[in-house]
């Protein structure tokens, strides 16, 4: 979400440039976007006229960190009327290899190898053009046409025209030369994609940005564009691709004509090899947990998810699967990869699915069958209904033949004639012929239909339950810790970062403990007396305190680590307390000295007074006033652990540049602002946050209009994470912490905890530390402001150097523009929403820190990168605050693998085990209901005659579940 620098912009020309170099000026262009981390696909057709509206809607989705993409092919005119020069948010038809019209372009796809998910290094990308260099090279030899070259932002393609049919012949022609070119230009480091020579293949759309991954200074974001662009002339011919397909390439057979669009069955089991075909994508095929499973190079619904991560599924019965492991394809299926390969199903011709062996009485339904929900029911049903039954003056046949085929049944017509088929075949009846003739909207009064079916069974034993749905491949529980970015010592300042490595070594605790409580620290010394403008011509001012915690389990040195983060301010505490005393001491002394002088004073006015010489007496006591001494001396607290309120005010009031709150365990003090009479210090803490906030109390007891011109607090301490967990779950749940007090703690980290540990003893490092209490004592030092206008002391302020304010800026415009996109949790986007302040704050501490005036790009960019790397830990408290916990799931789990609970079993064959985490009838129903979710359950309801009781609840177990105890 937040951008380390800023990225580039697509551009409007350069979309223009691509179009006219690709297409003709009357093709019809589908644009496609996958939206960025969301399960979705928008698409749009666009005619010649409307290229400036295409690239308009193409720059609009690629803001939004979208990948766009075009056809490379021109394709049937006609998918025109399908969004016609617009976009259809959640798009469920685009192009199909069978609807392009002609193979134009043969697209070289050099694409650099590097972590999934992830945009390609310079040095990546370099690679990249280098391989597409010497290829190019090598087929202008050969007599090739000069192609259309263009950086893709993560690779490089070369495009070399074409003039072919799309057909079978085309196909195979354009595979066999990619694989031959792959073999002869393939490296280590760089790859010839060899999945796109499929005729429907779409090409990322040049003016636009590759956006994988976060855009980061060592894998950035960049934008696509041609490079080169030779007028259209010569084409690539059928004799020159030939030359490159390898001897040992087998030309596919060509596959029949009857199953090229057909349903997908050839003799009672669908073709797989000819869908594969068809579809153009290769595949590696091997076993995978008792299946075949065919490894497609990349996703047939998103080509940037690459090889492996998508793959077809044929199980032992037959069934077909389809799964990408990306969650914006987690919602695909089969079906779903059938219909976009051959078509809508009621688009396709060709004999009917084959259910054959489905209603055998006791039989579950076979994995392949793919009936729905109320197929399966009705299923159930037949299975029950004889031959010789009747429903009034209708026979079975005709009551199941009417009904299955009536309209309002809503049952697919290729399943519905499949089950009448199969009861023919079961029980020797003709109601498929009676649903072949009968109308699906024929009206009457009370019409067949399902229900008839239905009634019809029950009146035959059938008790109403569906068949049950094949099990499916159980999934894993998911990790309740979103996973989270390791500390980087760069992150902070460079007088603090040896000081800090030094503490989390010696206490063999993670660096993120001590590293947040210096940062904090730091920041609390900083408090009012300097301030960061974030715009350059705005009154906008951000008070640098920070607000920060550590989450980790008892015995994971905390509370250490925070005390030796602290000690700069306990030192700095000390030499304090001395000065204070020593000025206590010395106003004490001519408090007392004043005292007698303003007693002579009087006497010698009272004789004046006496005489008559008011006039004198008046000035010998004025006189006597004004020789006073300044006040009493206020203590410099550079640190609160247990103050209430009141005592915090007042606190504030002698300290006017602000303090840091400490508290251990921060629990105690959040519930207790929770509690009712407590929302008076609730709002002070809130108030505090800001930093430039004025507060005034009046007190009967403490008096009145006792005035702070700005409260400031910085604060600190830790947390358990269960503590952590409960906190959030009753803040986003409407709770009294629901007003964003925990979301203003920006430095909250959870970090891991290294499952090792060595005994560290040695002393301190003396320099390190010698250098980070200087740094502390310096800042402390650090002059405030002047106001010209009254003179009185303010915040200095601090602004962005010309680079940075610009870096600002374009964070800036991502940043709120993720931040209203939806995607997150109204808690974590509360929290996220305070990185408005904390990064400029982190960027002027870090600056100071390193004893600069200006807050520059370097500082800025430290700022960022605190930010994402903080963003990681929010994300995974909230996860465990809004998450539903798993602890007993995966309890569950464990113990139905080990074979000590039974298949069938109930709530109360569970909780009266007494096992961990597994204790309650609520606690268990709750991890079953996980359990189902994922696949390894199926919750069975067995309802009692009427009168009986309540419904008795039991639990199923996948085979697949015991098969992997």
């Amino acid at each position: 979400m937040n951008a380390p620098y800023p990225r580039p912009q697509p551009d409007t020309t350069a979309i223009l440039n691509a179009l006219a170099a690709l297409f003709q000026p009357d093709d019809v262009v589908e644009l496609r976007s996958f939206a960025k981390g969301r399960k979705r696909t928008d698409a749009g057709y666009f005619d010649g006229e409307h290229r400036h509206e295409l690239a308009a809607r193409a720059i609009e989705l690629n803001r939004t960190g979208a990948a766009v993409y075009v056809t490379l092919n021109p394709i049937d005119p006609q998918l025109l009327s399908r969004y016609a020069n617009r976009i259809e948010n959640g798009a469920t038809t685009t192009t199909t290899d069978a609807q392009v019209t002609r193979r134009r372009w043969l697209l070289l796809d050099f694409d650099p190898a590097r972590p999934s998910d992830t945009s390609a290094t310079d040095a990546q990308l370099e690679s990249a053009k280098a391989a597409a260099g010497e290829c190019w090279q090598e087929l202008q030899a050969d007599g090739w046409p000069d192609p259309l070259a263009a950086e893709s932002g993560n690779g490089f393609h070369l495009l070399y025209a074409l003039d072919l049919p799309n057909d079978n012949e085309s196909r195979d022609l354009i595979k066999g030369a990619l694989a031959g070119l792959a073999a002869r230009f393939d490296t280590d480091q760089v790859k010839l994609d060899q999945s796109v020579f499929n005729a429907g293949r779409i090409t990322k759309l040049y003016g636009t940005l590759a956006t994988k991954g976060d855009h980061t200074p060592l894998a950035p974001w960049r934008l696509s564009q041609l490079v080169a662009t030779p007028e259209r002339g010569a084409v690539v011919t059928a004799d020159q691709l030939r030359a490159w397909i390898p001897a040992t390439t087998a030309k596919p057979a060509a596959q029949a004509a009857g199953s090229q669009r057909g349903n997908g069955q050839a003799g009672g089991a669908f073709d797989l090899d000819g869908f594969l075909a068809r579809m153009g994508i290769p595949f590696e095929q091997d076993q995978h947990e008792g299946s075949e499973r065919f490894r497609l190079a990349h996703c047939p619904f998103n080509p940037e998810h690459g090889k492996g991560e998508a793959a077809i599924f044929r199980r032992a019965g037959g069934a077909l699967g389809f799964k990408c492991q990306h969650n914006s394809c987690s919602s695909k299926g089969w079906a779903d990869v059938r219909a976009l390969v051959d078509g809508p199903r009621e688009q396709r011709q060709g004999p009917a699915v084959d259910f054959s062996g489905l209603l055998k009485q006791g039989q579950r339904v076979p994995p392949g069958s793919a009936l729905s929900a109320d197929g399966r029911k009705l299923h159930g049903a037949l299975a029950a209904i004889p031959r010789s039954a009747k429903s009034d003056k209708h026979s079975a046949e005709r009551v199941i033949g009417m009904a299955l085929r009536h309209s309002l049944s809503g049952i697919d017509e290729d399943e519905g004639a499949a089950l009448c088929g199969e009861w023919d075949r079961q029980t020797g009846g003709a109601s498929l012929a009676v649903f072949r003739k009968s109308d699906p909207n024929y009206s009457a009064t009370q019409p067949l239909t399902a229900a008839s079916v239905f009634a019809l069974a029950k009146e035959h034993g059938w008790t109403g339950e569906p068949t049950p749905e094949p099990w499916g491949e159980p999934l894993p529980i998911p990790s309740a810790l979103p996973p989270v970015r390791p500390f980087d010592a760069a992150l902070l300042p460079a007088a603090l970062a040896p000081w800090v490595a030094d503490i989390a070594d010696r206490m063999q605790c993670p660096v993120d403990f001590p590293a947040v409580g210096a940062m904090v620290a730091l920041s609390s010394v900083i408090g009012r007396k300097a301030c960061i403008s974030p715009k350059r011509r705005d009154d906008w001012l951000v008070i640098p305190n920070l607000w920060g915690v550590i989450v980790g389990r008892p015995g994971v040195m905390k509370s250490p680590a925070l005390a030796e983060a602290l000690r700069p301010l306990d030192r700095l505490a000390a030499i304090a307390g001395d000065t204070y005393k020593e000025a206590l001491r010395d106003f004490e002394i001519r408090a007392k000295l004043d005292g007698m002088a303003g007693k002579a004073a009087e006497v010698k006015a009272q004789k004046l007074v006496a005489a008559g010489k008011l006039g004198e007496a008046g000035q010998l006591l004025a006189d006597a006033a004004d020789a006073e001494g300044v006040g009493k001396p206020a203590l410099r607290r550079y640190k609160v652990t247990d103050a209430s309120m009141e005592a915090l005010s007042e606190i504030l009031i002698e300290n006017p540049w602000g303090t840091l709150a400490y508290r251990d365990e921060l629990n105690g003090l959040l519930r207790s602002l929770d509690k009712e009479g407590q929302e008076g210090a609730r709002a002070f803490y809130l108030q505090g946050y800001d930093g430039n906030q004025g507060y005034t109390s009046d007190r009967i007891l403490r008096g009145r209009n006792l005035h702070i011109d700005a409260v400031c607090i910085a604060m600190l301490g830790g947390i358990q994470p269960g503590k952590l967990q409960a906190y959030i779950h009753d803040a986003v749940s409407g709770g009294a912490g629901d007003d964003g007090l925990l979301q203003r703690f920006g430095l909250l980290v959870w970090p891991d905890v290294a499952g090792e540990w060595r005994n560290v003893d040695r002393w301190p490092d003396t320099d390190a530390k010698r250098a980070a209490f200087e740094t502390f004592q310096r800042l402390d030092a650090l002059a405030p402001g002047v106001d010209p206008d009254s003179g009185k002391e303010v915040p200095a302020v601090h602004r962005f150097t010309d680079r940075a304010q610009s870096l600002f800026d374009e964070w800036r415009q991502s940043f709120e523009t993720a931040l209203r996109s939806g995607d997150h949790h109204p808690a974590m986007e509360s929290h996220l929403a305070k990185y408005r302040k904390l990064v400029p704050a982190i960027a002027l501490v870090c600056a100071l820190a390193d004893g600069k005036s200006e807050v520059d790009d370097r500082d800025l960019l430290r700022a960022l990168a605190w930010s994402e790397y903080l963003q990681t830990h929010a994300a995974r408290a909230y996860a465990a605050g809004t998450r539903p916990e798993t602890d007993g799931a995966t309890a569950l789990l464990a113990k139905i693998k080990g074979g000590a609970v039974p298949d069938g079993f109930k709530p109360a064959d569970v909780y009266l085990k007494g096992w961990s985490y597994l204790g309650t009838p609520e606690v268990v129903k709750s991890a079953a209901q996980i359990l189902c979710d994922l696949g390894h359950l199926r919750r069975v309801v067995a309802r009692q005659q009427q009168g009986a009781g309540r419904p008795a609840i039991s639990y199923q177990i996948n085979p697949a579940t015991l098969a992997k105890g």
